[in-house]
């Protein structure tokens, strides 16, 4: 059996199309499309593209899936959330759709760096994201019509 690990990268690839015109960069390519199951139960999934590990845990700590193509709709049960010791995600230049950035986005306590620009996200920025207490960067420049929550406003004040 596989670790869960790959299995919920593997499955988060699966919930996604590969769409050229979802990302408006001239060099971007499907990172996850060289995502594969070998079979193997202790598959390592940090030498795939636009994955980075932890050396010493295994743990994957960063996501760069920027200019990847993805098309699709980005639910609050996605998989992604699962991978909970992440430092660093990078969603930028993808179309999701206008999807709502998911209140999931607490299971990211660890995060320090989030990109989701020029990513097609719409809505409200969800007032979880003011608990990610470790996060020194976000990015949601160009997203469509985004706003932030009266929640997250009033704790920002």
């Amino acid at each position: 059996m596989m670790s869960r690990t790959p299995r919920a990268l593997l499955q988060f690839k699966q919930s996604f199309v590969i769409d050229m015109s979802a990302s408006e960069y001239e060099g971007a390519y499907p990172k996850i499309s060289s995502w594969k199951s070998t079979g193997e139960q202790n598959i390592s999934c940090c030498s795939w593209d636009g994955v980075e590990g932890d050396e010493k845990t295994g743990h994957v700590i960063g996501l760069d899936l920027s200019s990847s193509c993805l098309y699709g709709s980005f639910s609050s049960n996605n998989t992604l959330f699962g991978l909970v010791h992440l430092q660093s995600l990078n969603l930028t230049d993808n179309d999701f759709n206008y999807s709502q950035i998911p209140t999931n986005i607490r299971n990211f306590s660890r995060l320090r760096y989030l990109n989701l620009s020029h990513a097609y996200f719409s809505g409200r920025v969800p007032s979880q994201v003011s608990q990610l207490t470790k996060l020194s960067s976000l990015d949601l420049s160009s997203t469509y019509e985004m706003g932030l929550d009266q929640k997250s406003k009033r704790e920002k004040d």
